[in-house]
């Protein structure tokens, strides 16, 4: 006789939980659901990981326990995406019911945790379950739709880190900013997490709220779970903020660790974009967002000390994200320290960077909020810009893809920086609610100048 320990029960206890609520099985009894439970294999597959590849035999059926995969063909010599896959979605379905090879391959975008149903058990299954054939035919139907549709060769980043080089520049500001354009001009659903003790909450203007998906609880059990309540805000121009529990609270700390692929997965179905806000020192939870960021966006000062400390922060960066391209990482600079700095053509030569590296944020910084529906904008030209770029549909820098549209919003201007032949009507439709002095700042730092910031070559 087998003795299982309380381990093992729970184990099980917890995989039967999550098949109930999977569409697929919805139809089964909760006998059969546990007869299949106990026949699944469980398996972890890394980030950026090839699960199965199109062209190869198909012998099993994946569930999507946490995380998320893309799905996609290959279509005159590139690859076409059909889709991504969620929590409780499964794929390799066509071969088991065709018996003609991997029709897709399937990639995990973060890391994912899957259950794995053998052919024999599938087969048994849907013998027997006549409405779970149903199902299956109805999922069929709907993805061979979805491979004669459009192609997409790329998918629209959603997780972004935006970090300092050091205290002082003005990170949290910087992505309070963008959220909110994001949210109440663009539109869009933006979630900022903040891992720095709570300084988004002196950038935005919150409110406690209630927790957007219920699913964020199921991975954290009680009594842990319960903090998390309280961890909900919400800002008056619609951005959600999530903020981290105290650093006493190390057992939790550690637990969203394990589980943030997971999170971020539930996340993912929830809002357009989400922003984390990582702790100064790197703590391990910060390190582990970098990792699994789609875009970081690097914040440095532009004195001689600042681009020095700058040059080791991104080095260390670039090997936590595992860098596989130059336009993951995107650098900015900050005015907020010091009285006088580099040349930006002289911060890309050290920093040895693609381009020459915008003006995110000015002395000067006026915070932008969202009240009912108004909202102030003064002085945060490059907020906008940054976010328009995001949420704009334009492409990201360095791309060689179409401009943002936003820098539309230079015509008139003439190369000093100086207003062009306009009444101030026109002008003012223009410039989209942007201040003339905000205009005239990137018209200077088009031409590596700064109208706030006095210059020195080293």
């Amino acid at each position: 006789m087998v003795v299982k320990d309380n381990t093992t029960y729970q184990m099980e206890a917890e995989r039967f939980s999550f098949l109930k609520k999977v569409p697929l099985f919805a139809s089964l009894t909760e006998e059969d659901i546990l007869k299949i439970s106990r026949g699944l294999k469980n398996v972890k597959i890394p980030r950026k990981e090839v699960i199965c590849t199109e062209g190869e035999p198909g012998d099993s059926l994946y569930i999507i326990r946490s995380g998320i995969v893309t799905v996609s063909t290959r279509e005159n010599g590139g690859e076409k995406i059909l889709s991504q896959l969620y929590r409780g979605d499964f794929f390799g379905e066509i071969s088991l019911l065709t018996g003609e090879p991997r029709s897709a391959t399937v990639k995990a975008v973060l890391d994912v945790d899957l259950f794995v149903l053998s052919k024999a058990d599938f087969d048994h299954i849907t013998k027997d379950n006549p409405l779970v054939s149903l199902h299956l035919s109805r999922i069929l139907s709907y993805r061979l739709k979805q491979s004669s549709s459009s192609i997409k060769t790329t998918l629209s980043p959603c997780f972004y880190s935006v970090i300092g080089s050091q205290k002082g520049v003005g990170a949290s500001t910087f992505i309070g900013e963008i959220a909110t354009i994001l949210s109440f001009e663009l539109k869009k659903r933006v979630l900022v997490v903040d891992l720095d003790g709570g300084k988004i909450k002196k950038v935005l203007n919150l409110n406690p709220a209630s927790i957007p998906y219920q699913q964020l609880l199921e991975d954290i059990k009680p009594p842990d779970n319960a903090l998390l309540l309280n961890c909900w805000f919400e800002d008056p121009s619609g951005v959600t903020a999530f903020t981290f529990p105290s650093a006493s609270d190390k057992k939790l700390l550690s637990l969203l660790e394990i589980h943030l692929p997971s999170i971020m997965g539930i996340l993912k179905k929830k809002f357009d974009y989400v922003f984390f806000d990582p702790s100064a020192d790197l703590n391990p939870i910060s390190r582990r967002a970098l990792e699994l960021s789609d875009r970081i966006f690097y914040l440095l000062a532009n004195t001689l000390e600042g681009v020095n400390k700058a040059k080791a922060g991104l080095a260390k960066i670039k090997t936590m994200a595992e860098e596989t391209s130059p336009s993951i990482i995107q650098v900015g600079i900050s005015h907020l320290i010091g009285t006088t700095g580099l040349y930006r053509s002289r911060i890309k030569e050290i920093l040895d960077l693609l381009e020459v590296p915008e003006i995110w944020v000015p002395r000067k910084q006026d915070k932008i909020t969202g009240e009912g529906k108004t909202v102030t904008p003064k002085k945060i030209g490059a907020s906008r810009k940054v976010a328009r770029q995001i949420g704009g549909g334009s492409s990201w820098p360095g791309t060689g893809s179409r401009r943002s549209p936003w820098l539309g919003t230079y015509r008139g201007l003439g190369s000093t920086g100086r207003r062009g032949n306009h009444d101030r009507h026109d002008y003012r439709n223009q410039c989209w609610g942007i201040s003339r002095g905000n205009l005239c700042q990137n018209r200077f730092s088009q031409r590596n100048l700064s109208i706030d910031h006095r210059q020195i070559s080293e």
